[in-house]
């Protein structure tokens, strides 16, 4: 029906019956197209439910309800919260990043009363169907506040929807807003490697580019701040070396063409292998390591020598 009590028929360029939609699974109705007051002040929506699960009578398992939309007018002396917001598409989307301690605020919510230029000072959330909405409290100025540790890695996105509202008790001015939460990313985790550390055997004279053992290691960041490149540092580095990306170890050719392994002068060899987030760099660039221990494996490859040559 209009704002004067006519029923309408779906005639108008507005098209109310596409302006919500509801949940099969859980009945939740929500608004998927903006609501225009002077097009269709109160709606009715004819609600069907089906029992999926029965056995008998199946056609007769059926309840239908009706549930009356009252449509408000929003009236220009109303609070008014910043850009992107407006009366007919009260939503805000922030960036916020994780990691933020609690109780310190995330960002402000910033609505004014358009009467007076003054900032809101009083502001009620309202109720959420969502749990991660509870960790979220406003202070009567307007602070979004977490009440834990944001974690991207756990949580994306936190939404949940907030009152202003302006004049005194009883003459309520009151706007609404749908906010959404979106976390980014911190490179707040170190690469994790999938052993605490690596041994294995290798024969004195196996050929340059003989592959040795392949180590991996995870990031449970995202992006470019999960991206590992593998080096190697220290002992070993004129003997062995690694693919970056991949992490496999292998036997580095020397000057001549021939690696540079010879059991008689070095038996073993502790490879340091660091694994780096951030491939491109920066200053939270995070990094671990792992030792690679290599026992070179002894052939008869060198001729008896007497102690005289005569």
């Amino acid at each position: 029906r209009d704002k004067s009590g006519t029923k309408l028929e779906n005639i108008a360029a507005y098209d109310f019956k596409a302006a919500f939609s509801i949940d099969p699974r859980n009945g939740k109705i929500s608004i998927s197209e903006k609501l225009s007051y002077s097009s269709a002040a109160v709606i009715i929506l004819t609600l069907q439910v089906k029992d999926k699960n029965a056995e008998e009578n199946i056609e007769d398992q059926v309840a239908t309800t009706e549930a009356t939309l009252y449509i408000k007018a929003f009236n220009a002396d109303n609070p008014v919260f910043p850009p992107p917001w407006t009366p007919s598409d009260p939503t805000i989307s922030v960036n916020i990043s994780e990691n933020i301690p609690p109780g310190e605020a995330l960002f402000n919510l910033g609505a004014k009363d358009p009467l007076t230029g003054e900032q809101i000072s009083n502001y009620q959330k309202l109720n959420t169907d969502s749990p991660l909405g509870d960790l979220i409290q406003i202070s009567q100025y307007g602070e979004v506040i977490s009440q834990q540790v944001l974690d991207y890695e756990q949580i994306r996105e936190i939404s949940f929807s907030v009152s202003a509202i302006a004049g005194s008790p009883g003459q309520e001015r009151i706007s609404e807003a749908h906010i959404t939460l979106l976390l980014t990313d911190v490179n707040d985790n170190a690469p994790v490697f999938s052993q605490a550390g690596y041994s294995v055997e290798l024969n004195e004279d196996v050929l340059p580019l003989t592959p040795v053992v392949t180590v991996q290691a995870t990031d449970a960041d995202t992006g470019d701040k999960g991206k590992i490149s593998y080096s190697l540092q220290g002992e070993g580095i004129n003997e062995f070396m690694i693919d970056e990306t991949s992490g496999v170890i292998q036997v580095k050719p020397g000057s001549l063409g021939r690696s540079n392994l010879d059991r008689e002068w070095v038996e073993s060899y502790n490879l340091r292998v660091i694994a780096r987030d951030m491939p491109g760099g920066g200053s939270d660039q995070k990094s671990s390591t792992v030792i690679v221990k290599v026992n070179l494996l002894d052939k008869n490859d060198s001729p008896p020598q007497f102690s005289q040559s005569r």
